[in-house]
């Protein structure tokens, strides 16, 4: 093969392996965003839960007639 070929390889190789790390980098980018919105999402889900369970118990006390 001759040497003008192997270079042209070598740089298609090199470009291919930088398009891989760019993509690495996005897919794992992505997870991190995901997963941040996620516990966002757990978060809000555990304060409603909480808020919902202790709501009944102010407007009992707050409407209790006595």
């Amino acid at each position: 093969m001759p040497e003008k070929d192997i270079e042209k390889v070598l740089e298609n190789l090199q470009l291919d392996i930088l398009i891989m790390a760019w993509e690495n980098d996005m897919v794992s980018d992505q997870a991190a965003f995901m997963e941040e919105e996620l516990l966002k999402q757990n978060m809000i889900s555990q304060h409603l839960k909480i808020r919902n369970e202790f709501l009944p118990l102010a407007s009992v006390g707050i409407n209790d007639p006595r």
